[in-house]
């Protein structure tokens, strides 16, 4: 997985596809609105402590 490596641009770039992958699904019986929500808040935790973990 890209958000476990170095690459923060890398990771940018997966996490926003991860998003409409997620958002898409969350329009469907397969995932809950919530449940998508609650996922990509916690990806977007760790994608944040990357990007400051690089900058400093």
């Amino acid at each position: 997985s890209s958000l476990r490596g170095d690459d923060v641009g890398e990771a940018t770039t997966q996490f926003r596809r991860l998003c409409r992958l997620l958002d898409k699904m969350s329009h469907t019986p397969i995932l809950h609105r919530n449940t998508a929500a609650r996922r990509k808040s916690r990806m977007h935790a760790m994608l944040k402590a990357m990007q400051e973990a690089s900058a400093a």
